[in-house]
């Protein structure tokens, strides 16, 4: 039993640093007792409803069973009255009489070998959130062997609670935005990555020397992107929260009143440093990247073209094609115009319409025309005074 549980030791702190899944990590104990269901499951407990379930020496008539009746699992609940550092013993918290009569029991538990006790212990808990792993055992699994697994998981809780807790940090740095600090410094204008509310995590050159020279905007002492403009605050604020409740790009719109030298603010949802739906991840939800990028016109002149570069980061070419698609023309006129092939002129715009996070050519040229409507043909910086 000790060459298993070491065996489990190694096999926890490998799986996580090589960033394999956590489901097959309890995969030895699974081996040695071939007919006791082995789980690791991620759910909210006062709403019994779950994010993540993955169950070893099942088949998968027994997952589609569990899958209908898991709403009415009485096991994980036993968890929300015992410590962090307790191995949970179902029969101490419910009587057999009281798992007779759940249907958890009777439609999953009692036609496979009668399965009516459940050993288990939390990995992690966050609020009513909380991942665990349990093994499951029908009523003859008794005396020696019942003794020595119960030891043996008593043993490993607190590696396996060490090693979730590294999966965390490892998780949460593969969302650090610091990698991405060559990206932020292409885009021609002020910009900030914004990880939660309007923390900063990360800035380009033009948003430090923006928040030096501004007036108005400015990183408070927890390096929030802060205004002393009550009306700048209320349409930064509204902005970014359309942003992250819809996940879509929200501008570019005027910091305040609309003029030709008021500064635009757009924020993109960034998708792209999201990661895929995994089995911490309501551990992880509050990270909510946002790129926030502000023009302010009076920097130098700029024409409608070198609008379309600034804001958008596209190329002469692309901004070409945009502003003659604006101008009514249909993209075959416009690669004959430009000289170019019809094909080529659609991976340009194709280019740019991702770039802008936009569905389609329609809507990126619908979204073009309204922001530059609101510009004058060409915005110019103020004379310098003496």
């Amino acid at each position: 039993m000790e060459d298993l549980q070491q065996l489990l030791i190694n096999r926890m702190y490998s799986t996580v640093v090589t960033g394999k899944g956590l489901d097959d990590i309890l995969a030895p104990i699974a081996e040695k007792y071939p007919d006791l269901p082995v789980t690791f499951q991620v759910q909210c407990l006062t709403q019994n409803n779950y994010y993540h379930f993955s169950a070893l020496n099942v088949d998968s008539a027994y997952n589609e069973l569990i899958a209908e009746f898991i709403q009415f699992n009485p096991f994980p609940k036993l968890l929300q009255s015992v410590s962090s550092d307790q191995l949970v013993y179902s029969e101490r918290f419910l009587s057999q009489q009281q798992l007779e009569q759940n249907e958890f029991y009777n439609n999953v538990l009692k036609g496979r070998d009668n399965l009516n006790r459940s050993r288990g212990f939390h990995l992690h808990r966050q609020g009513s959130d909380v991942a665990l792993a349990a093994v499951t055992m029908p009523a003859r699994f008794q005396g020696t062997e019942d003794e020595e697994l119960c030891n043996l998981l008593e043993r490993i809780q607190p590696h396996y609670q060490n090693a979730f807790s590294l999966f965390l940090k490892l998780e949460a740095q593969k969302r650090n935005v610091d990698q991405h600090t060559f990206w932020l410094e292409q885009i021609p204008s002020a910009a900030f990555i914004l990880d939660h509310g309007f923390h900063i995590a990360l800035s380009n050159q033009k948003g430090r020397a923006l928040l030096q020279k501004s007036r108005f905007l400015y990183a408070d002492r927890s390096n929030n992107l802060a205004t002393n403009h009550r009306m700048y605050t209320n349409n930064m604020e509204n902005l970014l929260l359309q942003c992250r409740t819809q996940k879509i790009p929200v501008g570019p719109f005027p910091l305040g009143c609309e003029t030709p030298t008021q500064p635009l603010i757009s924020y993109v949802p960034l998708t792209v440093l999201e990661q895929d739906t995994n089995d911490v991840e309501p551990f992880l939800k509050n990270w909510s990247p946002v790129l926030a990028v502000i023009l302010d016109p009076t920097d130098h002149p700029v024409s409608k073209e070198m609008l379309i570069q600034k804001i958008w980061g596209a190329t002469n070419r692309e901004a070409d094609i945009a502003q003659m698609l604006i101008r009514g023309f249909s993209l075959k006129e416009t690669a004959s115009t430009l000289n170019m092939s019809y094909n080529t002129a659609r991976n340009h715009i194709a280019g740019l319409t991702s770039k802008a996070d936009m569905k389609s050519q329609s809507e990126l040229i619908s979204s073009l025309t309204a922001t530059l409507s609101r510009m004058p043909e060409t915005v110019r910086a103020p004379a310098p005074t003496d």
